[in-house]
């Protein structure tokens, strides 16, 4: 029976990979869980690879709008400007 538990593990870590907002609540390892079978160790190797990628994605994002914020608090006025906007040429 080992790798038929596996086998759902493995087919749950896929399905949270595949649709990661779907997701309600944190994955959390089965307690009772045996040790992986030796025929689902490449399953189960390609399942981290494919969570390591998605951490990279993940970490480039919140670098990149880590950035945008950081732009937009030195760009953006905060509050009312301390002297007029626009320069009224015509009145």
């Amino acid at each position: 029976m080992p790798e038929l538990r596996w086998a759902e593990v493995l087919d749950e870590l896929e399905r949270r990979l595949a649709d990661p907002m779907g997701a309600a609540a944190p994955w959390v390892l089965p307690a009772d869980l045996p040790p992986l079978p030796a025929a689902l160790a490449d399953r189960a190797a390609a399942v981290i690879e494919a969570q390591r990628r998605a951490i990279l994605v993940l970490d480039a994002q919140r670098i990149r709008i880590a950035d945008e914020i950081t732009t937009l608090r030195r760009t953006v006025p905060t509050g009312a400007p301390g002297r007029p906007v626009y320069l009224d040429v015509m009145g």
